[in-house]
C-alpha cells in the first residue's frame, strides 16, 4: 500500500493533461453509475406497474408492443410540434391592413369532388366525375368604422355591380379579371413560433355570401358576420 509521500510525489510527477484524463474518465464512471441506476429504478417501476396492471388490460395491447415503447410514443408526443388550430392568418388582396385581427376563425376545404355510383350485380362502383371550386367561410367581427363590412360590400358590387343611384344592376354581373375584376387572392396561412408563414389554402376567389348577422340588445358579445368566399375555379 502506498503512503502517503508517494501519493503525493506521484501527483507532483503528473501533466496538466494526464490529470485531465483521470478526471474525465473520474467523471464518466460516475456518469455511467447514475445513469444506470437511474435507468435500473425506470424499469423497477414499470415492471411493478406491470404487476400491477390486470392481464386482461395489458391484453389489450399488441403482444409487441412493452411500456418502453408506450414511453417512446408519449416522449415523442410531447415533443412534436402539432399545428394549433388558433395559429393562423388571413390575407385578402386589396383588404384593410388589419383584417386579420377581426377574423375570429376559418373554414375551408382541400377537396370537394362528386362521384357516380354504378351497381353491378351485387357490388358497387363509384367513379369520379368532378371537382368542386373550394369554399372559404370566414367568421368575421368588425371595427366601429365597419371597415371589414365595409369592404366587403364593396367587394359584392364588383360581383354584383350597382347603377350610380345605388340600385342593382339586375340580371348582370361583373368581370372576373381586370382593373375592376371581382377576383382576389385568398390565402389562408401556418404561422410558425420565428412569424413564418406556410400555405395551407389559396385561390383567386370572389364573396356569395355575407351575412346572416344577428345582433342583440341583451348581449354584450361583439357583433359577428360570416362571409363564405368561393374558388373561381377547381385549379385556382
Amino acid at each position: 500500500m502506498a503512503n502517503f509521500r508517494d501519493v503525493l510525489t506521484y501527483a507532483g510527477s503528473m501533466t496538466r493533461d494526464k490529470v485531465a484524463s483521470i478526471g474525465g474518465r473520474i467523471v464518466q464512471r460516475a456518469e455511467n453509475k447514475i445513469t444506470g441506476y437511474i435507468d435500473n429504478k425506470i424499469q423497477e417501476g414499470i415492471d411493478y406497474l406491470t404487476s400491477k396492471i390486470p392481464k386482461n388490460l395489458l391484453s389489450l395491447f399488441y403482444s409487441h408492443e412493452d411500456f418502453n415503447r408506450l414511453r417512446l410514443i408519449n416522449h415523442q408526443l410531447v415533443h412534436t410540434d402539432f399545428i394549433k388550430e388558433w395559429n393562423f392568418s388571413v390575407e385578402i388582396d386589396g383588404a384593410p391592413p388589419d383584417l386579420d385581427f377581426y377574423v375570429k376563425d376559418v373554414t375551408y376545404s382541400f377537396f370537394d369532388g362528386n362521384s357516380d355510383d354504378e351497381q353491378i350485380g351485387s357490388m358497387v362502383l363509384s367513379w369520379p366525375t368532378t371537382q368542386n371550386p373550394a369554399k372559404v367561410t370566414l367568421n368575421m367581427r368588425d371595427n366601429e368604422d365597419m371597415r371589414c363590412s365595409l369592404f366587403m360590400r364593396d367587394w359584392l358590387y364588383k360581383v354584383f355591380p350597382i347603377r350610380s343611384d345605388g340600385t342593382y344592376a339586375y340580371g348582370t354581373v361583373g368581370l372576373p379579371f381586370g382593373d375592376d375584376g371581382y377576383l382576389r387572392m385568398v390565402l389562408v396561412q401556418n404561422l410558425d413560433i420565428e412569424g413564418g408563414k406556410k400555405v395551407a389554402f389559396g385561390g383567386l376567389s370572389y364573396p356569395i355570401q355575407v351575412g346572416e348577422i344577428s345582433r342583440s340588445h341583451e348581449n354584450g358579445e361583439f357583433m359577428e358576420f360570416p362571409v363564405t368566399l368561393v374558388n373561381f375555379a377547381t385549379y385556382a
